[in-house]
C-alpha cells in the first residue's frame, strides 16, 4: 500500500528545501520561526541538527518524497 505524501524534501547548499501542500506549509512556518510567514513557494531552512530533528517530526505527521541521499543526510544530523 502506497503512503500518501504531501510534497518533497530536498537538500541544497546547507539548506533544507520543502515544497509542500499549503496546509503543511502553514504548519511548517509555525514550527520554523525564522521562515517568513508570507513566504510563498519553496520553504528554505538552514541545515543544522535542531532543524533536522524538527523535520523528522514533520515527516512523521506529513510524509514527504525525498531521495536516498537526502534521507541519509537527515539521519546523519
Amino acid at each position: 500500500m502506497a503512503v500518501k505524501t504531501y510534497g518533497t524534501l530536498k537538500h541544497s547548499s546547507s539548506q533544507w528545501v520543502l515544497q509542500v501542500e499549503p496546509h503543511v506549509a502553514i504548519r511548517a512556518k509555525r514550527i520554523f520561526p525564522r521562515v517568513r510567514l508570507n513566504q510563498a513557494g519553496a520553504i528554505c531552512i538552514t541545515d543544522n541538527p535542531e532543524v533536522s530533528r524538527d523535520i523528522e517530526w514533520l515527516l512523521d505527521r506529513w510524509p514527504l518524497d525525498m531521495s536516498d541521499e537526502v534521507r541519509a543526510h537527515l539521519s546523519e544530523q
